[in-house]
C-alpha cells in the first residue's frame, strides 16, 4: 500500500512538532494531544460499527477539548468525533484552533474524516490548523486546507461490507487514508 505524496509521516511527538513550521507545536502539547485522542477514543459509543474514534482539539490559548463518535440506529443521527470535540469548543465560547489529532483502532493506517467533518473543521479552523492522525507508531500530519481538497471515495469507507443500514447506505464514515 502507497503512502500519499502530501502530508508526511513521522514517528514521534517531537519529530512532529519539529516537521514543518505549520506544524510547530511544542513536543508536549503533541504529546497531550495524542494521550487525550486516544483517551477519548474510549468513550466511543459505536454499537453498529464498533469502530472506535476520538479527537482531540487544542485551542490558541492551549486548552484541549475532547470528543469521541456517537452513533445512533438512524445512521444520520450519529456524530463523529471530530464533530463533538469542535462543537464542544465552540459551545464553550472557543474559536481558534492550532491543531486537531484523530485516533482509532485502526492497526495498519491512518484515519482520515469524513466529508462532513472535513466540512466542519474548514468552516471553524484557520486553513494553516494541522490535523494529526495516527495508529499505533507513526503519525501523519495535514493542514486543514490540504485535507479539505481530499475527499471520501466508496472505497474507502472504514468497515466496507461489514455493516449496511438500510437502503445499502453505509453506516460509518470514516476513510482509511488519504486519496487512494
Amino acid at each position: 500500500m502507497s503512502r500519499p505524496t502530501g502530508p508526511s509521516v513521522v514517528p514521534t511527538g517531537e519529530d512532529m512538532a519539529q516537521e514543518r513550521p505549520a506544524c510547530a507545536l511544542e513536543p508536549e502539547l503533541v504529546q497531550r494531544l495524542l494521550l487525550t485522542c486516544r483517551e477519548a477514543k474510549k468513550s466511543a459509543y459505536c454499537p453498529y460499527s464498533h469502530f472506535r474514534v476520538g479527537a482531540a482539539l487544542l485551542t490558541r490559548d492551549g486548552r484541549i477539548f475532547s470528543g469521541c463518535n456517537i452513533e445512533n440506529i438512524c445512521f444520520p443521527m450519529g456524530v463523529c468525533a471530530e464533530r463533538t470535540a469542535i462543537q464542544k469548543a465552540i459551545s464553550e465560547g472557543h474559536r481558534e484552533f492550532r491543531a486537531i489529532a484523530i485516533s482509532s483502532d485502526l492497526q495498519d493506517d491512518f484515519i482520515s474524516p469524513c466529508g462532513a467533518c472535513r466540512q466542519v473543521m474548514r468552516e471553524a479552523c484557520k486553513p494553516d490548523t494541522v490535523s494529526r492522525t495516527h495508529f499505533p507508531n507513526s503519525a501523519e500530519n495535514v493542514t486543514i486546507k490540504a485535507l479539505s481538497s481530499q475527499y471520501a471515495r466508496h472505497r474507502h469507507v472504514a468497515g466496507e461490507g461489514k455493516w449496511r443500514g438500510r437502503n445499502g447506505f453505509q453506516h460509518h464514515c470514516h476513510v482509511q487514508g488519504h486519496g487512494r
